[in-house]
């Protein structure tokens, strides 16, 4: 794996399941690796949009292609930031 520039634990919803896991940022990719053994690696120049919704509890949606990735994680508003600013 590359240089890490941010590293937590997320809880990533897809399909309507829900995976406690490992969230990483690098300069190329976002990686989950799920306790599961569910690995999703993202490229950064391949994301279609960035959001965050909930009001108390916020929820980091990332949308690439046809795929909707939602990632609860504590400091989504910085973390959104860091991707933003890596997608350019």
């Amino acid at each position: 794996m590359k240089f890490i520039l941010w590293k937590g634990k997320a809880i990533m919803n897809m399909d309507g399941r829900k995976y406690l896991g490992d969230f990483y940022i690098t300069r190329e990719k976002i990686h989950f690796e799920g306790k599961n053994g569910l690995k999703r690696e993202i490229k950064l120049d391949s994301i279609d949009k960035i959001e965050i919704t909930g009001r108390v509890f916020k929820k980091l949606n990332v949308i690439y292609g046809e795929e909707k990735y939602i990632f609860n994680i504590k400091n989504t508003a910085n973390i959104r930031h860091l991707i933003e600013s890596l997608m350019k």
